[in-house]
Order: structure tokens, then C-alpha cells, then sequence
């Protein structure tokens, strides 16, 4: 399972592997027409998975219109092997599966006492039983998984509350996973069933749906856009503990008017006993007494389901107001008297649900048999996405700002340092000793020379960028500013001569600087160039003449 994780280390990559499981062979055009994916992103999640052997290409699929043939990928299940185990109030139910969630074996285990110890002992010893059922014996076993009814904490494995197993913080992942030397993945028994309904059940076409168990208690699911959701703490979507009826009868979690305590199959078997009913009946001769019976029990038998439909109703109508999902599947063995509570349930969900939330809503009754809700379990396994810390890996990329695949490569990284590793740690430490050699003066440029000097193949670039992450930001010295009009060194400009504007080539502007317009500046400036070269000339055919520092020079205005 671990390896199975470390190849579909996302949600994405779960949900292109599901599309691959349920309907595959598929090609990847498909899938990311489907999930609304690119076809690169889809070609970079099944690398890994194609190459760790789960799936394989299988024959082709001719193009829609122009195109070359589309290759076809499916799932192997027969080179891997799940065990799934429903925890029930009587009895144990495990199953083996391939990675396709096909059922190989089905053991049961009735149940003698519910302390913990006990039926875990009787879960690890199904597990091993399954094992040796295998067809396949070679098969890598990824691991095993287990829903049970209540409060649930995936990420540690601990069921907080169980209370029809009477159940409080019990460690179910450790132990087990000690006695089978297999990974165990727990969850709540009806988000495991969501799980099968997504992939193989009446939820296979919606992407947003809610599964609603009833029977000796009542449970709900919720899958969200093809995730499930399950809350901060594994606490979402609790149903059967929907407070509908404040002066209602007492539930089983101490409270006043659940939808369990009036709607699951011993509340109806209550109602029943107390209209009259045998006390003797179980909730399948109720059954068949609303289908069949007569006299008194036949209405009192009629009587308790239309109680049970009508509480089930309203709790289904809050479920609609608050979420307006497009599906609700009732699901469970108190499915097997649909017929007798359905209208009234349809009923009540009409009368409370808000504007078209109702309509918009297709209600499935899926009698899910126990080897469902088991095989649920196994898809826990197969499609476990528990990441560190309980934060999605896509959200943790974001957060850093780095790429998913960067991050990916870095968690299969060698528990040694590489020897890229070890090189940029030798790198930041001559960077950081230039640095501080320096008085913490010297820049990205004088560094790279230094560590030219010692050897080092590195740029100007990544100096800078080792730089900034280094954060050695020190004080530069000053420095000084030149100005080309200093005091001192320029000669001041000679007297006005007697030729007015300006007499030749060294003639001088006899007017005064407020007089002067911008083109006499530009004048001026030539006039000196000229000086300069002229007097050049002159002294090298006469060294009597004045040198070129000796000639006067016109000041710019």
C-alpha cells in the first residue's frame, strides 16, 4: 500500500487511477476529457503507475476523425491482492480482493464478545485465513482495510466512538497491522461503502452524491466532485444523529430525537412492540407482516414504518437544503422494507425540502449486501490518499510554490544526502566564508572570482541565488561621488576680448552669462575642441608657441 501511495501520491492522480479501475480499458484522451485534465498532466501521473506495474497498455482504439490510434490502458489487478473487513455489532466479514475490488474469497466470524482485543484477534485471524485462499500466492498483498460504524480518525487509525460497540479511543490500525504485518487503513464503515457506490455502484455516473445507510443504525456518506468528505475530524455527514424530534424517544448516543432513534430497525421494532405487536417478531417478520400480515400487527407493522419514512424524510430534506446533491442512495439491510417506508420518507422530503431541492434530487434504494459494504472496505486500501499531516500535497505545493513533481521527487529521495546534496552544502559554506572574510562587503561577482580561484565550476547566477537564500545582505562601503565641475580643477574663464562675439577660432564671447543663449554653448563647446587640436598643431611646428595646456580655452556657459 505504501508503494501504491508513493505512485498516486495525489487526489488527481487517485481520481485518473479510479477512471482507469472503473472503466477502463480507457485511453488518456478520455480520462482528461473526463477530469478536465491536460493531456500532459495525465501522461505525467500514469508514468509512475505504468511503470511500477498497476496498470498496462492493452490494444488500441481507433481515433475519432483524423489522429493516429489511441493506446488503451487498464488496471493489473491479478498482481495485487486487498483484504477488506467490515466490523459489525454480531459478526466479523472480511473479503479478498484483487486491485480491481473483485471479490477472490468471502470468510464470516460470528462475534462472542465486543471487547476490542477480542475482535481484532478474530479480524487478523480472517485475514490470514483469506490469505491462504489466494489463487496467486506470489501476489503482493498491499494491505488491509476495515470499516467500522462510528467516529473514525483515518489519519491516526483510532476509533474515537463506537457506540453499539461500545468502543472508545480504541487503536484499531497498530494492532492489527502488528498481528497481519500488513498496512491497515480504517475508516467509517459507510464512508467505505460511499467509496464502492462511487466505483461500482449507483454512483458511478455523478460525481457529487450522498449514501444513507440504514438498518440497526443509520449512517450517512457524502462524495464531493469525486472526493470524499469527510470533515476535520471524521465527523461529516452524521446522519442518524440529526435532531428531528426535540421530545423524541432517547438514541444510543445519550441524545433526544435522532433520526436513528426513529428511524433504524430497532427503533421500527420498538414502535412495532409497543402498538401491540409480538414481541418475539424481528425486524424481518415486521417486514413481511406490513407485505403480508393482517389484523392489528399488519397496521401496527404499517404504522411503524411510515414513523420511520417520515423521520428518515426530514432528515433527508436537511440534507438536501443544506448540499442540494443531484443523488441520495439508501442503502443498508433496512433497504429490504423500501416499499413499506419509501412513500412516506418521499413524502416528508417534499414537504420540507426547499424550492426545487426535492425535484432536483434522484433518490436509489441499493439493498448493499455485506459483501459490499466489505469490499468498501478493500477500495479504503486501494485507493488510500493519506498524505503527512493530514494536508493534501497539491495545497502543500501551492502553499511552497513548488511544482508538484519537484515535490514528489523529493519525498522518494534516499534517506542519504546525494552527492548534488553534499555539493551545494560545500558550495553555501565557501560562499558564506568569502562573505564574511570580506566584512560582509562582498557581492555575488567578486565571490564567483574567488571560488574560481579555488576550482569551482558555478555562474555568477546561482552564486546570487545561494546569495539570496543565504541571506547575506551586508553594508557595502560608500562611495564617492565625482563631479566634473569640482572647485580647483578647471581654469577660469579668460577676459572678454575686443572682438565682440567672438573673433575665430580663439576668440572669446564677450558677453556675460545671463546673455548667453543654448546655442552659444554649443559654440562654445566647438570653439574649445578646436583650440585644443589647433594648438596642438602649432607647437609641433613651433615649440615656441604655447603648449595645449597654455592655450586659453573657452569655459562651457
Amino acid at each position: 500500500m505504501t508503494a501504491l501511495r508513493a505512485l498516486v501520491p495525489d487526489q488527481t492522480g487517485a481520481e485518473i487511477f479510479a477512471q482507469v479501475l472503473t472503466a477502463g480499458p480507457i485511453s488518456r484522451t478520455v480520462i482528461a476529457q473526463r477530469l478536465g485534465l491536460s493531456p500532459s498532466t495525465v501522461t505525467r501521473l500514469l508514468s509512475p503507475l505504468i511503470e511500477g506495474g498497476y496498470l498496462s497498455e492493452t490494444g488500441q482504439q481507433s481515433a475519432m476523425g483524423l489522429g493516429r490510434p489511441q493506446r488503451l490502458l487498464r488496471v493489473n489487478t491479478e498482481q495485487h491482492l486487498v483484504v477488506g473487513v467490515q466490523i459489525a455489532r454480531t459478526h466479523v466479514a472480511a473479503v479478498l480482493t484483487d486491485l480491481g475490488a473483485q471479490q477472490l474469497a468471502r470468510l464470516v466470524a460470528p462475534l462472542d464478545s465486543l471487547e476490542a482485543e477480542r475482535v481484532l484477534s478474530v479480524a487478523a485471524a480472517l485475514t490470514a485465513e483469506l490469505l491462504a485462499l489466494a489463487p496467486d500466492p506470489g501476489a503482493a498483498v498491499l494491505g488491509v482495510g476495515v470499516g467500522v460504524g462510528g467516529h473514525v480518525d483515518a489519519a491516526a487509525g483510532v476509533c474515537h466512538s463506537a457506540v453499539r460497540l461500545g468502543w472508545t479511543d480504541v487503536d484499531i490500525a497498530g494492532p492489527l497491522s502488528a498481528a497481519t504485518g500488513l498496512p491497515v487503513v480504517v475508516n467509517n464503515d459507510v464512508n467505505a461503502l460511499v467509496i464502492a457506490e462511487r466505483w461500482f455502484g449507483e454512483g458511478q455516473d455523478v460525481d457529487s452524491f450522498a449514501v444513507v445507510s440504514v438498518g440497526r443504525g443509520v449512517g450517512g456518506a457524502l462524495m464531493l466532485h469525486g472526493v470524499l468528505h469527510s470533515g476535520a475530524s471524521g465527523l461529516a455527514v452524521e446522519f442518524g444523529h440529526l435532531p428531528i424530534e426535540p421530545n423524541g424517544p432517547e438514541c444510543a448516543c445519550g441524545n433526544r430525537g435522532c433520526v436513528e432513534a426513529l428511524a433504524s430497525s430497532d427503533a421500527v421494532l420498538r414502535m412495532f412492540r409497543e402498538a401491540g405487536g409480538s414481541p418475539e417478531a424481528d425486524f424481518d417478520a415486521v417486514t413481511e407482516l406490513a407485505r403480508s400480515g393482517a389484523g392489528a400487527e399488519r397496521q401496527a407493522a404499517r404504522d411503524a414504518f411510515a414513523v420511520a419514512g417520515d423521520a428518515l424524510g426530514r432528515g433527508l430534506a436537511c440534507l438536501c437544503n443544506l448540499l442540494n446533491p443531484g443523488l441520495i442512495v439508501i442503502a443498508g439491510e433496512g433497504t429490504v422494507a423500501y416499499e413499506h417506508f419509501g412513500p412516506a420518507m418521499t413524502s416528508a422530503l417534499e414537504r420540507h425540502a426547499v424550492s426545487t431541492a426535492a425535484r432536483d434530487c434522484v433518490i436509489k434504494a441499493d439493498e448493499a449486501s455485506e459483501a459490499l459494504w466489505a469490499r468498501g472496505a478493500a477500495c479504503l486500501v486501494i485507493g488510500d490518499q493519506r498524505t503527512e499531516y493530514g494536508i493534501p500535497h497539491t495545497v502543500a505545493c501551492r502553499a511552497l510554490g513548488l511544482s508538484e513533481a519537484w515535490f514528489y521527487k523529493w519525498r522518494r529521495r534516499p534517506a542519504e544526502p546525494t552527492k548534488r546534496e553534499v555539493r551545494r552544502a560545500r558550495l553555501e559554506e565557501r560562499i558564506t566564508h568569502f562573505f564574511r572574510e570580506s566584512g560582509d562587503t562582498y557581492g555575488s561577482p567578486r565571490i564567483t572570482l574567488d571560488l574560481w580561484a579555488e576550482g569551482w565550476q558555478v555562474s555568477v547566477n546561482t552564486v546570487a541565488e545561494i546569495v539570496a537564500d543565504l541571506g547575506l545582505q551586508g553594508c557595502k562601503p560608500p562611495r564617492r561621488r565625482r563631479s566634473l565641475t569640482r572647485q580647483g580643477k578647471r581654469r577660469a574663464a579668460p577676459a572678454p576680448g575686443p572682438s565682440g562675439r567672438g573673433a575665430g577660432l580663439l576668440g572669446e564671447d564677450r558677453r556675460g552669462a545671463d546673455q548667453r543663449g543654448c546655442g552659444d554653448r554649443v559654440r562654445s563647446v566647438g570653439a574649445c575642441r578646436l583650440t585644443v587640436v589647433a594648438g596642438t598643431w602649432w607647437h609641433a611646428i613651433d615649440p615656441a608657441r604655447p603648449a595645449v595646456g597654455q592655450i586659453p580655452v573657452v569655459r562651457r556657459a
